[in-house]
């Protein structure tokens, strides 16, 4: 018997089997007062945050896609797709930067349309072709 068909003789018996009375939820143990608490209306959490009146520093794309394209490791490991290096690295960095803040979203994203800033400084690609 191979652990892939003990694992689902096991599920089944457990699955196929009725709850004995010990193992169901009750509210035996459970008062008025604590009911009441925790239906009760709560106070609203203050949300820390880690800039200044909601205002993250700006993200220099150009010179972050221009470090990740120039990085062996990363040619390396995105050399077979068909997509340019800067597209993907532009990728990687709006996943990371961008999408884990609502604020850099909001700073971003139109929509589902995000425009790359204009860079103020003049960076140069080590690749030719991926100029911003």
């Amino acid at each position: 018997m191979t652990a892939v068909t003990a694992e689902e003789k096991y599920l089944k018996q457990l699955y196929n089997t009725p709850l004995a009375p010990h193992e169901k939820a009750s509210m035996e143990h459970t008062t008025p007062a604590a009911a009441a608490k925790f239906f009760s209306a709560r106070k609203p959490t203050t949300t820390l945050s880690l800039f200044a009146h909601d205002a993250p520093p700006p993200i220099d794309f150009c010179k972050l896609v221009g470090d990740l394209t120039s990085s062996p490791r990363f040619q390396e490991k995105h050399k077979t797709k068909g997509t340019p290096l800067a597209m993907i690295a532009f990728a990687f960095i709006v996943r990371d930067e961008v999408m884990n803040s609502k604020v850099q979203m909001k700073k971003y994203f139109d929509g589902l349309t995000i425009t790359v800033p204009q860079s103020h400084n003049n960076y140069q690609s080590p690749l030719p072709l991926h100029h911003w």
